[in-house]
């Protein structure tokens, strides 16, 4: 604004001073031509002291003159110290006692008379415009002051609201949940694109919550069922959904946020409520899920239930061959166990019989006592 005013005023300045000098040389021909016809007829008389007084009646406003005879003499002047015989044919501007004068020609009559020459000095001139200078001067100062304040009141208040902004996208970024105040007028259009990408921001933030929640929630679970509820149940803690069933096969295994929940069919897989939902279809599994989420998101949950129902599934199956080997090692110790029974028993039985018969064999045998069989008592007779 100070470049501004002093633009202005510098070109005010320089229209100002063209006029000033259109009107000094106006004003100086006009004078000029009506002093040559008041001289007229005091010349015809010869009445030089009356010419002389009518030019010394100039001096008061600094105004200098002479007049020449037609041959070009000087008849009268009014100029201290000696006329200048250099200003008889000078034309226009000159300088006289460290003043600069203009200098203005009239013929006296049709010239047979004599000619006026009047000297104006420029000090006036000078005088106005220096006035002038200043007081443009104060005014541009006066004016860029005015635009100053008004600006910095107009800045004061465009700032105000852009500030308020500003503070509140440095709440969102320190995690607070802070209103943006509407600023209206031009800067509504960056409240409508801060409140829509903070909204953006917020939705895009649950959704990788939810996708973490849902992760960590199939990963404690051990069997395919308990990670389709175990998902079903993180997603309803994540508030994107309004309900949902889980489907192992044909067979469901679970349900949250259901508006009919004694009822053996939900309204997501009759159809009967106005819903929007969405079949998320894993390995031998789907999800029938009531939300608005976009697709990508609904897509990138898919990933970690699809691993979650791999791991139930393979440990699952861990489980299950260990219990079959534990089953088989348990068969073979009791056929091992009924193994030995059975020997036992067979020796018990046949051979303990064979022993028996033989040792009452030999000793129903005579020779038996000769050959060191048994002996009878010596008292036997």
């Amino acid at each position: 604004m100070l470049f501004l005013g002093l633009g202005l005023g510098g070109t005010a300045f320089l229209l100002v001073k063209t006029g000033l000098e259109v009107s000094l040389e106006a004003q100086g021909k006009a004078q000029t031509l009506y002093l040559a016809r008041q001289l007229e007829e005091d010349l015809l008389l010869n009445d030089l002291y009356a010419v002389f007084r009518q030019l010394e009646s100039l001096e008061g406003e600094g105004v200098l003159g002479f007049v020449l005879d037609p041959r070009g003499e000087v008849l009268v002047h009014t100029f201290p110290g000696g006329f200048p015989l250099n200003l008889k044919t000078l034309m226009g501007r000159f300088r006289f006692q460290g003043e600069i004068y203009r200098l203005y020609r009239s013929p006296i009559g049709d010239g047979s008379v004599g000619t006026l020459a009047l000297a104006f000095p420029e000090t006036p001139l000078r005088q106005k415009l220096a006035h002038l200078l200043v007081l443009g001067a104060w005014w541009a100062l006066g004016v860029t002051a005015l635009a100053f304040l008004l600006v910095s009141r107009a800045a004061d208040q465009f700032l105000k609201p852009l500030e308020a902004l500003v503070q509140g996208v440095r709440a969102w970024q320190e995690g607070w949940e802070r209103a943006l105040p509407d600023p209206g007028g031009e800067l509504r259009v960056l409240h409508q694109a801060l409140v829509a990408y903070r909204e953006r921001v917020k939705r895009r933030e649950q959704e990788l919550s939810t996708l973490n929640q849902v992760a960590e929630a199939v990963n404690r679970a051990e069997t395919p069922e308990g990670v389709l509820q175990n998902a079903l149940e993180a997603l309803a803690r994540s508030g994107l959904f309004r309900c949902g069933e889980a489907w192992l096969g044909e067979v469901r295994v679970g349900k949250v946020l259901c508006p009919y929940r004694d009822e053996e069919v939900c309204p997501l897989k009759r159809g009967e409520q106005k819903t929007t939902y969405h079949t998320l279809e894993l390995t031998e599994a789907r999800l029938l899920l009531d939300t608005e989420a976009p697709q990508a998101f609904l897509e990138a949950i898919k990933a970690p239930i699809e691993a979650g129902l791999h791991r139930a599934r393979y440990t699952q199956a861990l489980k299950e061959r260990a219990q079959e080997r534990s089953q088989l090692l348990k068969a073979l110790i009791q056929a091992q166990e009924a193994e030995r029974a059975r020997l036992a028993r067979d020796l018990h039985d046949q051979i303990g019989q064979i022993l028996t018969g033989i040792d009452l064999g030999l000793s129903a045998n005579p020779l038996s006592s000769q050959h060191g069989g048994p002996t009878s008592d010596p008292a036997d007779p």
